[in-house]
């Protein structure tokens, strides 16, 4: 890579996220093969700050020894951005003349790392603040920026490293699905940790619709094959099938929600989504979503479907995308800060819990909501400990609930938030 994306953009990329403009940017960038198809689809998706910051930090610096130069010779042929490289160029001849007897990389890499932690508490402020300020909108402005996450013991009797789809509430009890048993929270003491369902190979989904419990299960030695939908008799802990997924909607890392009646199995390596008519008995293919995923987070809010996060061929995701029922046709919204988040719905708002923090190469313990005036993901308060691959749900009683995950110390955790 250059060494000039480190010692001559990164000191000044404040000042250009502010000023660059990369949507007028990416004709020349994609003629001149700066960037994919891909790439230049994804930049569309953006606001111009994020879209800078994806830009000068992730994708130009890795496109060769020429970028640098290259990225110039397209901002002075691109109308009103030519004053940019002139900055840029003159910024990096006073670079030179100041540094002519000092380390270069070690500066700057002592300039990028004070850089970046006033960012991250500039950031941490700016958050904080927006929270205050917008009073998180509606039902979250009553002291919104008070609300803390709190532990909830016992912890779990298993280490449950990717429990997401598998988290639900029926009758005031948690149930958390794992491999070919169900967990249950009663009266704040774990069961079913031993309790083996007969003939069920891998659970893929727990979940609830009109007051009802399901489980999405798999039969035999291959998980992707003999795909089945029972309902879950809390009672007597037993699972009456409900239907055979047909074989031609069996696909490998598909999610599963309910709602009115109706189940929906979504993406599996794929944009497929079908839907059983519980009441019918029926299947029937749905309306493609836009981008494929397998593994995705799915949540319903107001007859609209949200599926986000997961993973695809180019690897994890962020972006999240709504289904509206009835005009039967799915449109994109705004991404989530990180990828592999989970999506649930609470207090009619769409929240996004945790994930992964490629920056900070770390899980993280984000959580934020969807303001639709806005289009904004705004901050929730941070959950105790950072996970991804979580089961997440809210309660009955108003409360919002993650479980397990992989994070430091998240395996056997649960937390609650209440508003």
């Amino acid at each position: 890579m250059d060494e000039r994306w480190d010692t001559h953009v990164r000191p000044i990329l404040r000042v250009l996220v502010k000023i660059l403009l990369p949507l007028a940017l990416r004709d020349g960038l994609f003629s001149d093969d700066l960037l994919t198809r891909e790439e230049y689809e994804r930049i569309k998706t953006y606001d111009n700050a994020e879209g800078t910051r994806q830009l000068l930090v992730s994708i130009l610096p890795r496109k060769g020894p020429d970028s640098f130069d290259r990225f110039l010779n397209v901002l002075k042929t691109t109308k009103g951005q030519e004053h940019i490289a002139q900055t840029i160029m003159g910024n990096t001849k006073r670079k030179r003349k100041r540094n002519e007897s000092r380390d270069l990389s070690s500066e700057s890499n002592e300039k990028y790392g004070k850089l970046k932690r006033e960012l991250k508490k500039e950031r941490k402020e700016k958050n904080h603040w927006k929270m205050v300020a917008t009073g998180l909108r509606e039902k979250f402005s009553m002291g919104s920026h008070n609300l803390k996450w709190e532990i909830s013991k016992p912890n779990i009797p298993i280490n449950l490293c990717w429990p997401f789809g598998r988290v639900a509430e029926f009758n005031e009890v948690l149930h958390v699905g794992w491999v070919d048993r169900i967990l249950q929270r009663k009266e704040g003491a774990w069961e079913g940790e031993n309790h083996h369902l007969p003939g069920i190979d891998n659970i893929w989904g727990v979940f609830e619709c009109e007051e009802k419990a399901y489980v999405m299960h798999g039969h035999g030695p291959y998980r992707e094959q003999c795909q089945t939908i029972s309902e879950w008799k809390s009672e007597t802990r037993e699972l009456q099938v409900l239907t055979k997924i047909p074989d031609e909607n069996q696909l490998d890392a598909r999610s599963v929600i309910g709602h009115k009646e109706k189940i929906y199995l979504v993406g599996g390596r794929s944009d497929r989504v079908d839907c059983f008519d519980i009441t019918k008995r029926e299947w029937e293919p749905m309306k493609k979503m836009k981008n494929e995923r397998e593994w995705c987070s799915l949540a319903v809010i107001d007859d609209k479907m949200f599926a986000g996060g997961g993973g695809n061929k180019s690897g994890p995701s962020n972006s999240v995308e709504c289904f509206i029922m009835e005009e039967q046709k799915w449109i994109e919204i705004k991404p989530t800060t990180n990828k592999l988040c989970q999506l649930s719905s609470w207090n009619e708002k769409l929240v996004a819990t945790g994930g992964y923090d490629e920056e900070a190469g770390e899980h993280s313990n984000c959580v934020e909501f969807y303001d639709k005036p806005s289009g904004e993901w705004l901050p929730l308060p941070p959950m105790n400990m950072g996970r991804d691959g979580h089961g997440v749900c809210t309660t009955k009683d108003n409360k919002l609930i993650v479980v397990g995950g992989r994070g430091i110390g998240a395996w056997n955790k649960v937390e609650c938030l209440k508003l």
